[in-house]
């Protein structure tokens, strides 16, 4: 079996991300049902699209 890392497992890094966010332990987080896991998932990603987006509008309006 391989082990998964967080170098090579994204979602080993998210369970780990998640956990800190949620003040819970990797193990509870793995507990957690599929559908709910996917959902933070989405969440996270779309935050991080918003935040990208963001910047790329700042950046974009200093060049003016």
């Amino acid at each position: 079996m391989a082990v998964r890392t967080l170098e090579t497992s994204p979602d080993v890094e998210f369970e780990f991300f998640l956990a800190t966010k949620l003040g819970k332990t990797v193990g509870q987080i793995r507990q957690m049902p599929n559908e709910e896991f996917v959902m933070w998932d989405a969440y996270y990603a779309r935050v991080a699209q918003q935040q990208e987006l963001a910047r790329l509008e700042a950046q974009a309006g200093g060049k003016g």
